[in-house]
């Protein structure tokens, strides 16, 4: 009886570590990554709010870059949502040239960001990643200078 509760008990932690592993598409590696990303548009949200990127090179920004091993993003569609900024009230309201640079990318789009991982399954753009010409086929870069948080 004993060694039935023990493997029960095993096969459940198993279960959950295989679904909380399933649930974080960010590898472990990548946890904490600051810096560029490039890459191919995945989805993206209608309301443009966040879209995917399939990862196709890295490059990390030190010495605020946490992530171990940002080279294990390559190859991965990873989420990436969009910032927030607070209203004169105080609210946190969804950044508008972010939405509107959602909205306007396009399938396969070539993607050039710059995003930051706080510990969570997202990414973010990071505050100077605004791109102000999401046009079929253009590459994306960022804008040089801007406010931010």
């Amino acid at each position: 009886m004993r060694n039935i509760i023990i493997m029960t008990a095993a096969a459940l932690l198993l279960s959950l570590g295989a679904a909380f592993a399933a649930e974080l598409p960010v590898p472990e590696g990548g946890i904490g990554f600051l810096g560029g990303m490039e890459g191919k548009l995945g989805t993206k949200d209608t309301n443009g709010l966040n879209f995917t990127i399939k990862v196709e090179k890295v490059t990390a920004e030190a010495p605020r870059n946490k992530a171990a091993n940002p080279e294990s993003l390559i190859g991965r569609e990873v989420k990436v949502l969009i910032r927030q900024v607070k209203t004169d009230a105080g609210a946190n309201v969804p950044a508008v040239e972010d939405q509107n640079f959602v909205k306007a990318l396009q399938p396969d789009q070539a993607l050039k960001l710059r995003v930051v991982n706080y510990q969570g399954n997202d990414f973010n753009l990071a505050w100077n990643a605004c791109y102000p010409d999401a046009k079929p086929g253009s590459e994306l870069k960022p804008k040089q200078a801007g406010g931010g948080r």
